[in-house]
């Protein structure tokens, strides 16, 4: 491994893991990156001659020679959907770095281990999954893998769990489809999740387990909700807050700024204008064709990291929760763009 965190990924192999997630395996010419096991990566991908950037969870191991991307269509999904339908064995996407606090190297874990995820969030745990099985770690008692899909055909990873559950005693699978499935298996529970059931799968180790959860919003806020109802050890419990919602923040008072504007000067490229109050910093900068990575868009990556040099910005998120600034970054003038609303006239360098 090195510590390269940019260059060219080439595309070696691909392979539908359902009839709509693919997984993609990148090579990058000097060796994969280091990432923690839960992360996830920053690229570029040019599209009809326009760079669009996004972020996607990692699925391999550090160790593993090629990067594991795995990735399902969505509605609209400019870059997603060009993926799976169009990028070819031999073309390159463009690396802009490895980030990411949700992941099990920096949240350390108790003897019991819990992977609870759902669609398309079993990409990190996965990562997470592989790489505690790689270890010869005697602490490690048990790790329940839990995964709910809308059936048995949306299940992505299904057929390599199944032979790692039945390859370590240690790793206990179940899978909860909310739709009836083909087949019979003690492996799939016809329901949905909920804390009843989950307490079938942590009946045993509840007081000495680590949780780490990754899905859509709603399903990690029943989650975190039904265990905090039920008195667990929340330090124990790490959340990917990967979709957040930028809404104003309560600080922000719109009333009596209608019609108000402020020049928004970028040094970098000698550019001015004004903008209406409350503007997102990144909407300026993309409509007026300024580079500027941002793959996540919801405060989360960092990519788009930048320095307001004078004026006020108000962040629409944590970014000290996520792990995205400090809070000596904040005060230096540091922000994310895409998280930035234009209270004031301002001048921006991009890092």
């Amino acid at each position: 491994m090195t510590n390269n965190e940019n260059g060219l990924l080439t595309l070696v192999e691909s392979a539908f893991e359902t009839t709509d997630t693919k997984s993609f395996f990148l090579h990058h010419p000097t060796g994969t990156p280091d990432f923690k096991p839960g992360q996830f990566i920053n690229i570029g991908v040019t599209i009809d001659g326009t760079t669009y950037y996004r972020a996607y969870s990692i699925s391999s191991l550090p160790s593993d020679k090629l990067i594991q991307l795995t990735i399902k269509r969505v509605p609209g999904g400019t870059v997603s959907n060009w993926m799976i339908d169009h990028l070819n064995i031999g073309e390159q996407l463009r690396l802009h770095g490895i980030a990411g606090t949700f992941n099990i190297i920096d949240s350390p874990y108790r003897e019991n281990i819990v992977l609870i995820s759902a669609g398309c969030g079993i990409t990190p745990v996965m990562s997470m999954a592989r790489h505690l099985l790689s270890l010869s770690d005697e602490r490690i008692k048990s790790i329940q893998f839990i995964h709910c899909a809308r059936d048995e055909d949306n299940i992505i990873y299904f057929k390599e769990l199944c032979k790692l559950s039945n390859e370590y005693n240690k790793f206990k699978l179940a899978f909860y489809c909310s739709r009836s499935t083909k087949k019979s298996d003690s492996l799939i529970h016809k329901d949905r999740l909920n804390m009843d059931s989950l307490m079938i799968h942590m009946k045993d180790c509840f007081n000495d387990s680590s949780i780490y959860l990754c899905g859509p919003d709603e399903f990690m806020d029943m989650v975190k909700t039904e265990l905090e109802a039920s008195s667990f050890e929340m330090n124990h419990f790490h959340m990917e807050s990967f979709a957040i919602s930028c809404e104003i923040p309560e600080t922000y008072n719109a009333s009596g700024h209608e019609g108000k504007n402020h020049k928004v000067s970028v040094l970098d490229f000698a550019f001015e204008k004004e903008v209406p109050d409350g503007t997102i910093l990144l909407d300026i900068l993309q409509e007026n064709s300024i580079p500027v990575v941002a793959a996540c868009r919801a405060g989360i990556c960092s990519s788009c990291k930048c320095k307001v040099e004078t004026g006020k910005i108000e962040l629409t998120v944590d970014a000290i929760a996520n792990g995205t600034l400090t809070l000596e970054e904040i005060e230096e003038g540091y922000t994310l763009a895409c998280s930035s609303r234009i209270i004031d006239d301002i001048t921006v360098t991009l890092k």
